[in-house]
């Protein structure tokens, strides 16, 4: 039988489709049977310090403090605040200047650490010692006859210099004169212009012996009495 055409045409077309058509369903097929492999890659970074890195530790200085006229240490050591964290051989390597620090002024300084290439600065205060304006005068108390005190500073409260004490006056007058007749007597202290009053109280001095008087003649008994003597 011999085709038309036309009917050649449409079987060609028709062979063509369901090649193509085996060939998508082989691929998708094929596809999905194919088996799926997982492949996890494990990357391991080891991170290594260096010996320097590991001991390396920031200096940390301290500020400083002190009264004016007192001496600065020597030691590197007094001036880290994290010296415990800080290796032997580093603290063997620290070099200390303080120069700059004038412990006879009352101000603010800069002293310095170097470490290799690296300086730390820190801080110190030079404090003046506070100045003593007013004064308190004490109550002295002695046994008739006695000596009064001979220096200035029994009849003071507070602490002063050597030179702080020659400027203050005393008067002892009204005690001196009646430094046998027990009884309570002011003196006084006059100091940067300022007077102060202090009381020195004179007592009886103690009982010296005691000493038998003669008989009495009505009763027969014998009187004692207590002789008292100045000390």
């Amino acid at each position: 039988m011999k085709l038309k055409q036309k009917e050649i045409q449409i079987l060609s077309i028709t062979v063509a489709c369901f090649g193509l058509l085996m060939t998508t369903s082989g691929l998708i097929m094929n596809k999905n049977d194919k088996p799926i492999i997982k492949t996890n890659y494990k990357l391991d970074v080891a991170i290594e310090k260096t010996t320097a890195q590991a001991k390396k530790v920031e200096i940390k200085l301290k500020d400083i403090e002190i009264d004016i006229n007192t001496p600065l240490s020597v030691d590197v050591k007094d001036y880290i605040e994290n010296i415990d964290q800080i290796s032997n051989d580093v603290i063997s390597k620290l070099e200390l200047d303080t120069s700059l620090v004038k412990v006879t002024e009352a101000g603010n300084y800069k002293y310095t650490i170097t470490y290799g290439k690296k300086k730390y600065l820190g801080n110190i205060v030079i404090k003046a010692k506070e100045v003593v304006t007013t004064l308190t005068a004490k109550t002295i108390v002695i046994k008739a006859g006695s000596s009064l005190p001979g220096d200035t500073k029994e009849y003071i409260m507070e602490t002063l210099k050597d030179e702080e004490y020659k400027e203050i006056y005393l008067n002892l007058d009204e005690a001196k004169s009646k430094i046998n007749i027990p009884g309570e007597y002011t003196y006084y202290l006059i100091y940067k212009g300022s007077r102060y009053d202090g009381k020195i109280i004179i007592e009886n001095p103690e009982p010296s012996g005691i000493q038998i008087v003669e008989k009495d003649k009505e009763t027969d008994e014998s009187e004692t009495a207590v002789i008292t003597k100045p000390q």
